[in-house]
């Protein structure tokens, strides 16, 4: 069972490993196991079916869609950042707690 930070802690508490989507991708890819229990956003399920075909995932629950995930291209990106288009500011304190549980997912990026 591989299961995103994000995901609620009764979750994580169950996974084998817990891990950025990233990282995800790339163990499933270097693992011998051919049956996964997936735990994060399912719209990652296409991407691990398409590149590992000798493999199984199952999503933890089908509920776990993001629809504005789904809103999101490499375009709409690139336009932002050199545009500085659609900046997010958020006051101080939601801040404040965002900041552990992002670093945590950054150095669990980073591992993979």
């Amino acid at each position: 069972m591989l299961v995103h930070p994000e995901c609620r802690p009764e979750v994580v508490s169950l996974a084998d490993h817990v891990m950025s989507t990233g990282v995800m991708c790339r163990y499933v890819q270097k693992n011998f196991v051919k049956d996964f229990i997936i735990g994060t956003e399912t719209g990652i399920l296409y991407k691990l079916s398409k590149d590992n075909s000798d493999k199984n995932f199952y999503p933890v629950t089908n509920l776990a869609q993001c629809p504005n995930m789904k809103k999101i291209t490499l375009t709409k990106v690139f336009d932002a950042l050199v545009n500085m288009k659609n900046i997010v500011s958020v006051p101080d304190d939601i801040r404040q707690k965002a900041y552990p549980p992002i670093y945590k997912m950054l150095q669990i990026a980073s591992q993979g």
